[in-house]
């Protein structure tokens, strides 16, 4: 949380809502992983676009805790069921997804959705939120990304390409890195989906006393 607060004040009000928000966030705590549950379900998201985008977990037992859910037909926000380990991994996958989610909640301020956006699109939203955590607590992964090659020259272009998607979001996080806090928040926002033309959407939390509003 404080990695994401201290990069923007407003990204981390984002990420502190959710996490403060008990029906948003279904967690279980293992101290090694049973099911590997790491998902996030964006608002009004069907069992049918979850198989459309290969995201369908085609086996019950996961979802025989009670805890988490298997899609997120009728929800008005993104619900993440993850499975927490306590590693470093655990940690940066959580980012992750709380990425999609953040992400989710910007798109539908500005009357978007999920479906507004190519898988490689939602990926390296997600991406971008985990290399901002990843470059406190694990830089190698951010160092790996960084060696792998843009979409434009892989043969895996067209395809979903996580090498790709990594590389496009910590080449973002570097260039949102190099800003003045007086610009951040807006470049954060366009690479999480919000429209360029549209007015930055202030969150419906309290922020920071310092925090700039653009």
């Amino acid at each position: 949380m404080s990695a994401l607060e201290d990069f923007d004040p407003i990204l981390g009000a984002r990420a502190r809502e959710i996490f403060a928000n008990g029906h948003r966030l279904r967690i279980t705590e293992e101290l090694e992983q049973r099911t590997g549950m790491m998902n996030c379900l964006p608002a009004g998201i069907t069992i049918q676009d979850l198989k459309d985008r290969d995201m369908y977990f085609d086996f019950v037992e996961p979802f025989d805790n009670g805890i988490f859910i298997e899609h997120n037909a009728d929800g008005s926000e993104a619900i993440i069921n993850f499975e927490y380990t306590y590693s470093v991994d655990s940690l940066c996958y959580l980012a992750h997804e709380i990425g999609h989610a953040i992400a989710d909640d910007i798109q539908r301020a500005c009357g978007l959705s999920f479906r507004d956006f190519s898988p490689h699109e939602l990926e390296k939203q997600a991406y971008f939120i985990q290399s901002i955590v990843a470059a406190h607590i694990d830089p190698d992964f951010n160092t790996e990304s960084a060696a792998f090659v843009p979409a434009s020259e892989t043969s895996l272009s067209s395809a979903f390409n996580r090498e790709a998607q990594r590389y496009e979001a910590v080449g973002a996080y570097k260039q949102a890195a190099a800003l003045a806090a007086s610009q951040r928040t807006a470049f954060i926002e366009t690479i999480m989906g919000k429209p360029a033309c549209a007015a930055t959407i202030t969150p419906p939390y309290p922020l920071a006393e310092d925090t700039v509003h653009l």
